[in-house]
Formats: C-alpha cells, sequence, structure tokens
C-alpha cells in the first residue's frame, strides 16, 4: 500500500517534470523563430 503510494508519487513527480521540461524546450525552441521573423522586412 505505501510502496504503491510511493510509486505513484515519483511517477507523478518524473510526469511533472517531464511537462516542466517539455515547456522549457518548446521555449527555447519558438524563441528563435520569433526573433527571426521579427528580423525579416514585413
Amino acid at each position: 500500500m505505501t510502496n504503491q503510494l510511493t510509486t505513484d508519487r515519483s511517477t507523478t513527480e518524473l510526469l511533472r517534470n517531464n511537462k516542466r521540461l517539455d515547456l522549457i524546450e518548446f521555449n527555447s525552441r519558438s524563441q528563435p523563430m520569433t526573433n527571426m521573423s521579427s528580423k525579416l522586412p514585413s
């Protein structure tokens, strides 16, 4: 019972960390694109 709870908690933590990493990755990937398109003449 306690073991299962610990596993669930660690899984939730992992998922949360992965989500945060995905967000950071997405932001860093989309940032250069925004900078490039803003430098282009409209």
